[in-house]
């Protein structure tokens, strides 16, 4: 698909590196459906050189007054464009990817080992993609499989010494990318909005009888 080509919302549908579109095409579809073409992505340079598409909002009077999908659509926007540099930085400095540093960092939280369906669960992803990532991590000699003491078919996976000293290195880096796109905000205003989030994850469940 064309980088620059928009659909019907005005949303330019660009991919991320693992090239999966940003937004899917049923958001494009509601926001049309509300008469609002008045959002467009722009694909600027950000730090280190990398490509980062920021969302422009701009409101017409389709959506004067629906907070609702306003704030939607920032929550959306933030979360792409975070996420997106996070994947970018991880394969630009480290060779890695998102994907198996969450495995990492899974584990890391439980230095005894967890079994592979309690890792699939943490991770809230199948067995098969968990299982794909463990025998490229197990290769690379940063995670080890051994089988359960109390039911041999089952496999306990663990960090290994090498793993250890690996992830603190990605957790770093982490730490310091999440704080340099946080810095525009204060520790007041940072716990502010984590509050604020926490009454929309309440919201949110207590819509789930609605699906």
């Amino acid at each position: 698909m064309d980088g620059s080509r928009g659909c019907n919302c005005g949303v330019s549908r660009r991919r991320n590196s693992e090239g999966l579109c940003i937004r899917a095409s049923a958001t494009c579809a509601y926001l049309a459906s509300l008469g609002y073409h008045g959002m467009k992505a722009t694909d600027l340079r950000g730090n280190e050189g990398e490509s980062v598409v920021r969302v422009r909002e701009k409101h017409d009077g389709a959506l004067a007054d629906r907070m609702d999908v306003r704030v939607w659509l920032r929550l959306l926007s933030c979360s792409t464009i975070i996420e997106k540099r996070l994947r970018r930085r991880f394969v630009d400095q480290f060779d890695t990817t998102l994907p198996r540093f969450d495995v990492m960092a899974t584990l890391e939280r439980h230095p005894e080992g967890v079994s592979m369906s309690a890792l699939s669960k943490a991770l809230l992803v199948s067995n098969g993609n968990v299982t794909a990532l463990v025998r490229q991590l197990e290769a690379d000699g940063l995670i080890v499989t051994s089988a359960a003491p109390e039911d041999r078919r089952s496999s306990i996976v663990a960090l290994t010494q090498q793993g250890r000293a690996h992830f603190a290195d990605l957790a770093a880096a982490h730490h310091g990318w999440i704080k340099g796109m946080l810095n525009g905000m204060s520790r007041s205003e940072q716990k502010a909005l984590f509050d604020l989030l926490a009454i929309l994850k309440s919201s949110i469940g207590e819509d789930e009888g609605n699906a």
